[in-house]
């Protein structure tokens, strides 16, 4: 039987629609928990988020059912969708939640789990996850959030791992950073910062609307003006959750991904 929720990246729609409306997400956490603690006696799992304005309450339903079926949850706040696979593998979670709709626009969202091996779930397993979501919508669920408090410790964590992969100091590079009022719009500019390059950066003003709004990486027309007027040896621009990098020569020119690669 094929899926109905889960697609290549998730569940994704309009938040506060059906599959993302308030009884679906619980359900969600609630399927999500049962299955966990199936795994392991009183589970941890980590959940991020963009800075979508849905994220919020999507975060603390999904916690509510996650808690509710006997879960423990911890909430990195707004991370990357790297974050949150990373911080999986490597931390105690037996699963990642990110909330995210990557580059689409703010009214939609999505929710994204990972395994233990910082990996989306086999495809099996989310079917098994899946048909006790519409197990639990049959029956009826009351969404019961559970307030959750963002702990910076997991951000401070991943940030010393991506500075600890660089192999050479930046110091006299000048680069321009698009964050794209997403994920990456603290954790940017920070990692490159402290590996030495001097960085301007566009679309760092999150505000909840205004995500991908004609900026980030499917539009670099903002880029490359910066780059040119800063003297910008490189530019790169990220969307939504900061999975997907685009960039931007010093001559203005956008840099394919094949370039890239």
């Amino acid at each position: 039987m094929g899926k109905q929720l889960f697609g290549t990246d998730g569940i994704r729609g309009v938040a506060g629609e059906y599959p993302l409306d308030p009884a679906t997400v619980y359900a969600f956490g609630l399927a999500l928990g049962h299955d966990a603690v199936k795994a392991q006696s009183s589970p941890e799992i980590l959940i991020g988020a963009d800075t979508r304005e849905s994220g919020t309450w999507i975060a603390e339903v999904v916690a509510g059912g996650l808690e509710q079926a006997g879960a423990r949850v911890r909430y990195a706040g707004v991370i990357t969708t790297p974050g949150v696979a990373y911080l999986t593998r490597t931390g105690p979670f037996l699963a990642g939640v990110m909330i995210s709709a990557s580059h689409n626009p703010y009214q939609d969202n999505g929710l994204k789990v990972f395994g233990h091996n910082g990996f989306k779930l086999p495809d099996a397993e989310e079917a098994i996850i899946e048909q006790e979501i519409l197990r639990l919508r049959k029956a009826g669920v009351t969404p019961k959030p559970a307030p959750l408090q963002a702990d910076g410790e997991w951000d401070r964590e991943y940030l010393d791992f991506l500075a600890s992969l660089s192999t050479m100091r930046l110091e006299g590079v000048k680069l321009a950073m698009d964050c794209g009022n997403g994920a990456s719009y603290r954790l940017g500019p920070e990692l490159f910062r402290r590996l030495g390059a001097e960085v301007t950066t566009l679309c760092t003003e999150p505000n909840g609307r205004n995500i991908n709004l004609h900026c980030g990486a499917l539009h670099l027309e903002g880029l490359q003006e910066a780059v040119l007027a800063a003297g910008a040896d490189i530019g790169v621009a990220f969307d939504g959750d900061a999975d997907r990098a685009i960039f931007v020569a010093r001559s203005g020119k956008v840099v394919n991904g094949d370039a890239v690669l």
